[in-house]
């Protein structure tokens, strides 16, 4: 285990500094140091691998004396970042918000079939005739 002034310096952050300028400094840095950015080179991957695991125990090793970051507060939400990551946001995913989409466009279509089978059976015209009759 590293000595936590040398986790700070990993970090880039100076000792004593909020929790929120942490974590923002953990995710910049989680971030740029993202393996699945390097998937075609292997040797490249290899080292940011191992950048990213000595981030990953730079940020434990500080949350540990931070109460702000400890807790189940930090793990049940998680930021997710925008496609060009500028801002982040807790929005539901794009699939999710698709699948609701199709279900209700499915529910809307079955409604309208129903009604037009409803109308038939009644007897009643579903679509207007035309003025000429085909013989």
């Amino acid at each position: 285990m590293k000595e936590t002034l040398e986790c700070y310096k990993i970090l880039g952050i100076e000792p004593g500094c909020s929790a929120k300028l942490v974590r923002s400094a953990y995710l910049e840095l989680a971030k740029t140091w993202d393996p699945k950015q390097h998937i075609e080179n292997p040797a490249l991957r290899e080292a940011v691998e191992k950048k990213r695991k000595e981030i990953d125990e730079a940020y434990e090793a500080i949350r540990f004396f931070l109460p702000e970051l400890q807790g189940p507060q930090n793990d049940v939400e998680k930021p997710r970042f925008s496609r060009d990551f500028k801002e982040m946001t807790t929005a539901p995913p794009v699939e999710m918000t698709r699948t609701v989409m199709g279900v209700l466009v499915a529910i809307i279509f079955i409604l309208i079939f129903a009604f037009a089978a409803y109308l038939l059976m009644k007897g009643h015209r579903v679509a207007p005739s035309s003025a000429v009759p085909i013989e």
